[in-house]
């Protein structure tokens, strides 16, 4: 029990110097694995023959990354809908094997981001009982960093990963691809203000590298948000500032209070510095807690990660065959609906827009919750150990 609150230390210290990225290994790695038992002729000549169009098309819905927390999610939303994959696939014509290829690879993206926001991730934010700002991305970061690992030791070093990625994306700018930049964008509409092709070029640029993980895969903090960095600055002086003023009225008058005070400084003081060194692209003090934590939760994923497989698999079949057809999936006994692969209801946006209105009502009760734990503490205190040593 107590590894448990150790982990939920280590889930909220991830949170500050979190960044808002893809993880496009695991789309790969599902595009490699449909081709690898697949038997329907079309995408047998899509295997052999443009495969670097189908990583492409698996991994081109996170170039709207950057829109998550903006405008409701409503870029992001409508990249990670099948209506919009359907209608990505219809603009394509008959005998346009490349376009096949291209445009009903994105189902390798939306079934395990299906999966992922339906299932996965409203399970960790029941388990580790936090909101989807603080586990979302460090779980979809876990899931990676776990294709990798794995393939790693099976001889394929994750720099081939990253040369998969930025050079089948860099193919789209080949004159006989370039149409299928035109084609997204048009599927976006007008109104989106999305530059398809400048946002092409950032996914290129995240993917290549080691921009995502460092060694012992674990997330790079000079990709970190800055504004994640600003919010968890502001949260680090509201509870340094407070802090201050409750120790000095603790050396004052009750030194009881330094129950409260002192974690409060040590925590915005954390914070202050690795906000700061983030800042300036040196390593955050607090990311020496991620490589911890990906080990653990990238443990625990690991061993669902073949009935994850095995389950996209199937639908995926299916779905290669009609893209139209049924988006129930079967994962881990249960029947997971993944009509909606961006989950924004699952996750907890009702009203499909994301906020950190929730996130900062997550601390605040967490500090009501301490507080009222350190009254009551001091209430038994007076009640029964200080009146029975009076006695």
């Amino acid at each position: 029990m107590k590894a448990k609150y150790l982990l939920s230390i280590l889930v909220v210290l991830l949170g500050f110097s979190i960044a808002i990225a893809p993880d496009p290994y695991t789309h790969l790695y599902m595009v490699d694995a449909f081709c690898d038992q697949t038997t329907d002729p079309e995408a047998l000549i899509c295997c052999e023959q443009y495969r670097d169009l189908m990583y492409a098309g698996a991994m081109l819905p996170d170039a709207m990354i950057k829109d998550y927390y903006n405008m409701g999610g409503l870029n992001y939303r409508k990249m990670h809908n099948w209506g919009n994959a359907i209608d990505l696939i219809n603009r394509i014509q008959s005998n346009d094997i490349a376009g096949k290829c291209y445009s009903k690879s994105r189902i390798f993206h939306l079934v395990p981001d299906g999966v992922s926001h339906n299932k996965i991730v409203p399970d960790m934010m029941k388990a580790w009982m936090m909101p989807n700002e603080l586990v979302h991305i460090p779980t979809e970061y876990a899931m990676g960093a776990s294709v990798l690992k794995h393939s790693e030791e099976n001889g394929i070093p994750k720099e081939q990963w990253f040369q998969k990625g930025t050079s089948s994306l860099n193919a789209l700018f080949d004159e006989d691809y370039y149409r299928f930049v035109e084609l997204e964008q048009v599927n976006m509409g007008v109104g989106s203000g999305v530059n398809m092709e400048e946002r092409i070029n950032s996914l290129i640029y995240f993917v290549g590298g080691n921009r995502f993980f460092e060694e012992g895969y674990t997330p790079s903090p000079q990709e970190v948000s800055r504004k994640l960095d600003v919010f968890w600055l502001f949260v680090g002086l509201v509870l340094l500032i407070p802090g201050l003023l409750l120790t000095k009225l603790a050396i004052n008058r009750n030194k009881f209070v330094l129950v409260l005070s002192l974690p409060m400084i040590i925590l915005g003081l954390l914070l202050l510095l690795g906000v700061g060194m983030a800042f300036v692209n040196k390593i955050s003090v607090i990311s020496y807690g991620w490589k911890f934590f990906y080990q653990t939760l990238g443990g625990l994923i690991s061993k669902d990660e073949g009935e994850l497989v095995g389950a996209s698999l199937s639908i995926m079949n299916d779905l290669w065959k009609s893209p139209q057809g049924s988006k129930i999936i079967h994962y881990k006994g249960e029947i997971i609906d993944i009509s909606s692969p961006h989950g924004f209801e699952a996750l907890g946006y009702a009203s499909g827009s994301t906020s950190f209105t929730r996130l900062i009502f997550w601390i605040i009760s967490r500090f009501v919750i301490l507080i009222v734990a350190v009254v009551g503490i001091r209430f038994l205190y007076n009640k029964f150990i200080k009146r029975g040593k009076k006695k």
